[in-house]
């Protein structure tokens, strides 16, 4: 909002989409707010009101979205949405005031709409999907599952509201020559971002950063993480596309993985978009019946918890060397740091394992099958033999 016209000429990292919105948003607060800087428009009554009627309109959105995609009976995803709330990402985000919980929101309704038998609720499940890509950018990895269901029609229409959606809108902020600008700036985020300390981030990048730190050996691994990131970013798109799937959480928890541990200015807030693979976690798990597979859940499940779980922003005496650092590592920001890379571990392995183990299976089936139409041919024609021979002899 403090940006107007001219967000990219003043370092603004944000697609022109969330821009406009925000530009348009400004209209409703008075002028004299903006003269005396951002925290004074926050603490304006015009600006109360409209970050108020912000936080309320986005909850019910998503309380809404919530419940379109949950199971149960309503007084289980009530009280689903009351727990979610309450999480540290959440309550960080509102904090915040950030953009996340609109892109939340439409990814919801990409989720919900994009496998529709009705070819306006598909449509509009991929211009929602355009919409979060042109607010956050790395949505768009969600795009992979249409490519998955080889819905080649579906992503034509996806790719083309993207560019629509995302592109128009540089129109109002100087024109599309100001694109490189806006790529410059993001670019630039990230080396100020990594400069700024290990606080309230969570991504590979911020694990390694914080590694870094207690070994003492700043920037030491930093080639290590950017191969990492390639490495999730590619291994996590080929399991999008060909991976095999038991459950259909663990298919929406890929691109969410890579949504969140590949960009270096990922804040715990990025920690809502697990709600998605969350919902569809806590409505499968009852079908679970093989002993090994319980126990693997029941570590999901510890994992999730570890993600979500509120507590204080506690900065122990071992934290000493984050302490000077402009976002000091606190406890929170370390477990989630833990917990994430931990869940991507053993999820990667756990696919992949299924994947394989599926492939196998099919294949041996497949050469069952060979060899048993070898078999009945070789039968067949041994009869037919044997008939020749004896009408010959006869």
């Amino acid at each position: 909002m403090m940006y107007k016209h001219s967000p990219y000429e003043l370092k603004v990292i944000y697609p022109p989409l969330i821009n406009l919105f925000y530009y348009i948003v400004h209209f409703f607060i008075a002028d004299e707010a903006f003269a005396q800087g951002s925290l004074a428009v926050r603490a304006s009554q015009s600006g109360r009101i409209v970050i108020s009627l912000y936080f309320i309109i986005s909850t019910v959105l998503l309380t809404y979205g919530i419940m379109k995609l949950k199971k149960g009976d309503l007084n289980k995803k009530i009280f689903f949405v009351l727990t979610m709330i309450l999480t540290y990402p959440f309550l960080y985000l509102m904090e915040r005031g950030n953009s996340a919980i609109l892109c939340l929101i439409f990814l919801m309704f990409f989720i919900y709409g994009y496998k529709s038998d009705k070819k306006y609720i598909r449509h509009l499940a991929y211009i929602s999907l355009a919409i979060a890509a042109s607010i956050k950018i790395y949505p768009a990895l969600f795009g992979l599952l249409i490519i998955r269901d080889k819905d080649w029609k579906g992503a034509m229409w996806a790719i083309i509201y993207g560019v629509i959606i995302f592109f128009v809108p540089f129109v109002f902020f100087g024109g599309f020559k100001n694109i490189g600008l806006f790529i410059q700036n993001i670019l630039n985020c990230i080396d100020m971002m990594a400069d700024q300390g290990a606080g309230f981030k969570v991504s590979i990048g911020n694990a390694f950063r914080i590694l870094e730190q207690y070994l003492g050996t700043k920037n030491s691994l930093e080639i290590v993480a950017t191969i990492f990131k390639l490495i999730i970013l590619v291994g996590g798109s080929i399991l999008i596309i060909f991976g095999k799937y038991k459950e259909k959480w663990k298919l929406f928890m890929v691109p969410t993985m890579i949504m969140v541990l590949i960009p270096d200015f990922s804040f715990i807030y990025s920690m809502v978009y697990f709600i998605i693979p969350l919902i569809y976690f806590l409505d499968e798990k009852s079908k679970i019946e093989n002993r090994k597979e319980k126990i693997l859940n029941i570590i999901y499940f510890v994992l999730f918890a570890g993600m979500f779980i509120t507590i204080p922003n506690l900065l122990p005496e071992w934290f000493e060397i984050f302490e000077n650092d402009h976002y000091p590592l606190t406890l929170p920001t370390l477990i989630d740091n833990i917990v994430v890379v931990i869940f991507m571990c053993i999820l990667w392995v756990d696919i992949s394992y299924f994947s394989i183990k599926n492939i196998l299976e099919k294949k041996r089936l497949l050469n069952h099958y060979l060899n048993r139409k070898m078999y009945f041919n070789f039968i067949k024609r041994y009869s037919y033999t044997k008939t020749l021979f004896s009408t010959i002899r006869k």
